[in-house]
């Protein structure tokens, strides 16, 4: 069951408003039949993902998207400096936010399929504001969209699980807030459910 997942990082907890730091993508199969007999690796799927880094500078000069200081405290507190440098610091590639849609566009091919992110409130957000901005077309149908969240807490219903959990063999080896690894390690934790429960 062919399905996507996508995350961006930030600048601001505002969806309607914040700079796009950069945005990772995964086309994943979301089937019991691939979770059970052919299981992904956390490093396959992060080797798997697409990453677009883009120019926050031209979001907030020209396209008034904006920048929260308490989030920008946060990229200090809570992002190991290699991550928050490679994400935050700017460089001559970054790509202007009008690239978006169309980088989106082309990725999401199956318009049928499931897209995944973490929470529906924000990521899906952050795009249908930035495409209403730019005068794009919507990149997905809004009746594909799903969040891991929701999933994993249905999943584990009745238990005291966190939907942040990190399975055993990944806990030296996740780190949070690298948005490829996040949504790596969000199809892992669907299939370890999955597999958990089909007694894999």
């Amino acid at each position: 069951m062919k399905s996507y997942i996508y995350d961006y990082e930030t600048l601001s907890n505002d969806a309607k408003t914040t700079a796009a730091v950069c945005v990772a993508l995964l086309e994943f199969d979301n089937s019991i039949e691939k979770y059970l007999h052919d299981p992904y690796t956390f490093e396959g799927l992060c080797a798997h993902a697409t990453y677009y880094k883009f120019n926050t500078k031209e979001q907030v000069e020209k396209y008034g998207r904006t920048v929260n200081k308490d989030t920008l405290d946060w990229w200090i507190r809570e992002v190991p400096k290699k991550y928050r440098d490679m994400m935050l610091t700017p460089k001559e590639d970054d790509l202007s936010i009008t690239e978006l849609p169309s980088l989106l566009d082309n990725f999401f091919v199956d318009k049928k399929a499931t897209i995944f992110t973490r929470g529906n409130t924000f990521d899906p957000i952050i795009t249908e504001t930035i495409c209403e901005t730019l005068n794009a077309p919507p990149v997905h149908p809004w009746w594909t969209v799903r969040d891991t969240r929701s999933f994993i807490e249905g999943l584990t219903f009745g238990e005291t699980i966190s939907n942040k959990f990190i399975p055993e063999e990944l806990e030296d080896k996740f780190i949070a807030h690298d948005p490829i690894q996040d949504i790596a390690m969000d199809v892992m934790r669907i299939q370890t459910l999955v597999r958990a429960i089909h007694g894999e």
